[in-house]
């Protein structure tokens, strides 16, 4: 159990500082991106990413990488709270570690669009007017089945964090890490399908998703000192 929650609590950390140091990168290489880069329009986007410096392209390369790799090092996490919770609360460990195994690769499958962003970036740089119109629509069926993955994603990551927070509430644990654990399978739930009914609630997708950030660093420091 030592091992497993060695492994768990490393694997944690690993994601937690693995995404931080991803979104610095592809952070640094949009800060020079005009307004409209953010609204989105695909388009401006597509310009931007084609008008990039090598630097900023390496920038966003790495971190694009970076993110990706973190999504492996969700898995052992998991299983370290299966293990440690399948004796009193088999049910809810298990259903647990299922939702969250499935949410995982549709979260790898959310970052793909980023190097589908480089490669019709390139392209975007090299086409004529009807070529870049067709590559922004191309961009745009993109993000909506990303938009969807990260959705169903949190559906089931947030499901999977609210019932295992459930029964470390249950057991000798990190109390405060538990209610945190709770409230943000809520808050994924809510983002996953809350947005599609009451637009005021479109930041709740990312602010759970950087949250999600801070519980894997606090989850993997409890586990390695256990």
């Amino acid at each position: 159990m030592n091992n497993l929650n060695r492994i768990g609590g490393l694997s944690a950390l690993l994601f937690g500082v693995l995404k931080i140091v991803g979104l610095a990168l592809s952070i640094f290489a949009f800060a020079s991106a005009p307004a409209e880069v953010f609204e989105p329009k695909f388009e401006a986007v597509l310009a931007f990413v084609a008008s990039f410096s090598q630097t900023e392209l390496l920038f966003f390369t790495l971190g694009s990488n970076l993110e990706m790799l973190a999504v492996v090092f969700l898995v052992p996490p998991l299983m370290a709270l299966y293990a440690m919770l399948k004796g009193e609360h088999s049910t809810n460990a298990l259903l647990a570690a299922g939702l969250g195994l499935v949410g995982i690769p549709l979260y790898m499958l959310f970052h793909v669009q980023r190097f589908q962003l480089m490669d019709l970036g390139v392209l975007y740089g090299l086409a004529d007017s009807a070529g870049k119109a067709g590559l922004a629509a191309v961009y745009t069926v993109g993000e909506n089945y990303t938009l969807l993955m990260e959705r169903i994603f949190l559906m089931f990551f947030g499901a999977a964090l609210f019932l295992y927070s459930r029964a470390l509430l249950r057991v000798s644990f990190q109390r405060w890490l538990a209610l945190f654990g709770a409230a943000l399978g809520i808050a994924a739930i809510v983002g996953a399908i809350g947005p599609a009914i009451i637009t005021q609630l479109e930041f709740l997708p990312a602010l759970s998703g950087l949250l999600l950030i801070g519980w894997h660093i606090w989850m993997g420091i409890v586990l390695l000192r256990k």
